[in-house]
């Protein structure tokens, strides 16, 4: 019996059903609030703003997401599961690896703000494009894929003996 490595993750586990939630959550507000934040909050004077650190940490929990991938198990064929990290990584470098990239980009032209002073007149909006691009169909779309995998590993959750890892996890 093959014994699944520490750093490999079960995406039926407890643990990726929580991480799942929240990049849902963090999905949903970018796709409310960015579009409120281009139309009418002006561009953040400085990084101690509330919506300018809001920002960040869902930004951060995309990067972290798109670390996660990397030790992400997936499914190769019924009941059989890929858990060689080098395929799983591979599989994610050919495959939503370059639009999680292109869709986090445009965040980083915010970062300057962070070291702005914050009683500077407040910069001119030339972030607007950016904070429109993190609502691109290509971004959306990209982590609607996670919210449905998050609900399809919860259906899975709920009968236990449907559990295809559970014979590489020895249960």
């Amino acid at each position: 019996m093959k014994k699944i490595k520490w750093y490999i993750i079960d995406p039926h586990s407890t643990a990726m059903q929580v991480w799942d939630a929240a990049t849902a959550l963090s999905l949903i507000f970018t796709a409310i609030a960015t579009p409120i934040e281009v139309a009418f909050i002006p561009a953040p004077k400085c990084g101690l703003e509330t919506l300018y650190i809001i920002n960040r940490t869902v930004d951060a929990i995309f990067m972290v997401d798109m670390t996660l991938q990397f030790f992400l198990s997936h499914p190769v064929k019924a009941n059989v599961w890929e858990v060689r990290m080098h395929v799983i990584a591979k599989r994610y470098l050919r495959g939503w690896f370059f639009l999680d990239v292109i869709s986090l980009f445009p965040s980083f032209f915010e970062y300057p703000a962070m070291w702005a002073d914050c009683n500077a007149p407040p910069p001119v909006r030339a972030h607007t494009s950016a904070a429109a691009t993190r609502t691109s169909s290509a971004h959306v779309s990209l982590h609607f894929s996670h919210l449905f995998l998050f609900c399809a590993a919860a259906a899975l959750q709920q009968d236990k003996s449907k559990d295809p890892m559970a014979s590489l996890r020895g249960i």
